[in-house]
């Protein structure tokens, strides 16, 4: 059984970028770097048969050229009560259009998109115990990030394992973009 989902990796120098940040509050427990990574859709359970059919359908597609911009921050589900606190992903077309296909060619396959809107976001921080949180302090620490954009190369399809220590993830397929010729950029 594979748990699934597909992501945009983030350049190595831009990770390294935002964890510079979290060294200034070491003591919260935040999102390790070889975790982070801008889903695009949960898939969920899949079984051997499915899997493959996902990973055949999904190579079919292209997609427009992306621009991601990574600056600003917020907390999910709000300041009240926050479960996370992630940083901004700017939503382009081209990123919703890619979400949208993706969604498409996996309800083909019978899987139910996820019932809330796609928000693109990098989690940095998932919050257990909220007595010591200061989530003004918080939204500060990143105040003075710098607007960091990239363009993807590929999207990924990835499979994860739950364990105690978190979540471990493996690239069980990657797609490139066919109307994108990287040299011209």
């Amino acid at each position: 059984m594979y748990r699934l989902f597909t992501a945009i990796d983030i350049p190595d120098d831009i990770l390294d970028y935002i964890c510079s940040f979290q060294k200034k509050m070491p003591s919260l427990k935040w999102c390790r770097k070889e975790q982070m990574h801008l889903t695009l859709n949960f898939i969920g359970n899949a079984d051997e048969k499915l899997f493959l059919k996902i990973k055949k359908e999904l190579a079919s597609l292209t997609y427009d050229k992306l621009k991601i911009s990574l600056g600003g921050t917020g907390f999910f589900p709000g300041t009240k009560n926050p479960s996370i606190f992630w940083l901004d992903i700017k939503q382009s077309s081209e990123l919703g259009n890619l979400q949208k296909k993706i969604e498409n060619i996996l309800s083909g396959l019978g899987i139910k998109p996820e019932a809330r809107e796609f928000k693109a976001h990098l989690t940095l921080l998932r919050i257990k115990d909220r007595n010591f949180l200061n989530v003004e302090k918080l939204s500060a620490l990143y105040s003075a990030f710098e607007i960091k954009s990239f363009i993807p190369e590929a999207f990924v399809l990835y499979s994860s394992k739950l364990t105690p220590n978190g979540p471990i993830y493996t690239k069980e397929a990657s797609y490139s973009n066919k109307n994108i010729h990287f040299d011209e950029l």
